[in-house]
C-alpha cells in the first residue's frame, strides 16, 4: 500500500500541533489531527453515516428561536445529518503505527516533538481549561531548545 498522506504543521485551539492531510484519491481518510490536550489522534474517514445531531430551530424568517426566560438559549430540534466516520487512537504505539503507515514525510516531519510535549498551564485560574485562557503548549523553539 502506498503512503497516501502528508504531515503538516497546525494548530487544535491555542495550541501547536499536526495533521496528516490526502495526497492522493485513493486515500481512505480526509484528515487527521492530533489533539495535544489529550494526547490523541482522531482521524476524519472520507465515508459517512446517518448520526442524530441537535441544530438550533429556525424561525420562518431564518432566525434562531430563543427559549422564553433564557437569555442567550435557543430552542433545539434533532435531526439526521451525513456524518465523516471518525475513529480515535489513544495508543502511542498504535499512533506511530498510523503515522508510519500513512505519511509520505515520515522520516522528514518530527512528529515526535508533538507526541512527547508536554502541556504547560499559564493560568492561575482554576477554572482553566473550562473557559477562557485553556492549556498553551510549549513553542516549536522552547521544544527544539531543549532536545
Amino acid at each position: 500500500m502506498n503512503k497516501t498522506m502528508m504531515l503538516i504543521r497546525s494548530a487544535w485551539e491555542n495550541m501547536q500541533t499536526f495533521r496528516l492531510i490526502p495526497t492522493d484519491l485513493n486515500c481512505p481518510y480526509s484528515e487527521a489531527i492530533w489533539n495535544p490536550q489529550f494526547k490523541v489522534l482522531i482521524i476524519i474517514g472520507k465515508y459517512t453515516y446517518e448520526k442524530f445531531h441537535f441544530v438550533p430551530r429556525i424561525s420562518e424568517k431564518g432566525f434562531k428561536i430563543p427559549i422564553k426566560d433564557k437569555k442567550d438559549q435557543f430552542e433545539q430540534q434533532r435531526v439526521t445529518m451525513n456524518s465523516p466516520m471518525e475513529y480515535t487512537i489513544m495508543d502511542k504505539a498504535e499512533q506511530e503505527f498510523f503515522i508510519k503507515k500513512f505519511a509520505e514525510n515520515e522520516e522528514s516531519f518530527n512528529y515526535q516533538q508533538f507526541l512527547n510535549a508536554e502541556i504547560k498551564y499559564e493560568s492561575s485560574d482554576p477554572n482553566l481549561g473550562k473557559s477562557e485562557g485553556g492549556p498553551v503548549i510549549k513553542t516549536l523553539e522552547q521544544i527544539e531548545k531543549e532536545s
